[in-house]
């Protein structure tokens, strides 16, 4: 039997990477990023900054998290993930 530790090792990004050109410019509206995303079937992309280099990831809960602030809910950031959010009743 294969030992998944010493396989996962021997396996790169480039392996199992999904192959393409997918990606979005940092200076499109976030509405393209999230049509962009659900079309693709993927839930983030690569941000290209104006070189076409990667600057960063937007991701389908980048965008959650906007829209939810914007409803008028308390959501966490990525570094404290952990703490709990606080949802209206009701919501």
């Amino acid at each position: 039997m294969c030992d998944l530790g010493e396989a996962a090792l021997r396996v790169t990004v480039g392996d199992v990477m999904t192959p393409g050109k997918l990606g979005i410019s940092a200076t499109a509206p976030l509405a393209h990023a999230v049509v962009a995303m659900a079309q693709a079937k993927v839930t983030a992309l690569p941000v290209l900054g104006p070189d076409g280099t990667v600057i960063g990831c937007i991701s389908a809960l980048d965008a959650m998290r906007l829209f939810s602030r914007r409803w008028g809910y308390e959501v966490a950031e990525d570094d404290d993930a952990a703490t709990p959010v606080s949802v209206p009743s009701g919501a």
